[in-house]
C-alpha cells in the first residue's frame, strides 16, 4: 500500500526516544497512514471502527507536526526545561 515507506517504529514503554521516533514517523507519513486505515473494514474490530474519528481530527495531524518541529528545535540547543515544557502547554 505504501511501497516506499518503511514499517513504523515500535515504541518501547520504557524508552521515551522510541515514542518520539514513532511520532516523527507518523508526522512524516500522516496522509499515507490515513489512506491505509481507510481501506480497513470497520466491522473487523472496535479500534478500526474508532480510527476514522481519531484520524480525521485536525488535532491529530497538527499534533504530530507540532511535536516534530518543536522537538527538532530543542535538539542540540541549551534550553531551560521550563521553557521546553512551556512550548507544549
Amino acid at each position: 500500500m505504501l511501497p516506499d515507506v518503511p514499517m513504523p517504529p515500535a515504541p518501547v514503554l520504557t524508552r521515551w526516544g522510541t515514542w518520539l521516533e514513532a511520532a516523527f514517523f507518523y508526522a512524516d507519513n500522516f496522509e499515507g497512514v490515513k489512506n491505509v486505515f481507510e481501506t480497513f473494514d470497520e466491522n473487523s474490530s472496535n479500534s478500526i471502527k474508532k480510527s476514522p474519528t481519531v484520524i480525521q481530527t485536525k488535532f491529530t495531524q497538527k499534533g504530530f507536526a507540532v511535536y516534530k518541529s518543536t522537538f527538532q528545535d530543542f535538539e542540540g540547543q541549551h534550553h531551560k526545561l521550563t521553557d521546553c515544557w512551556a512550548a507544549f502547554n
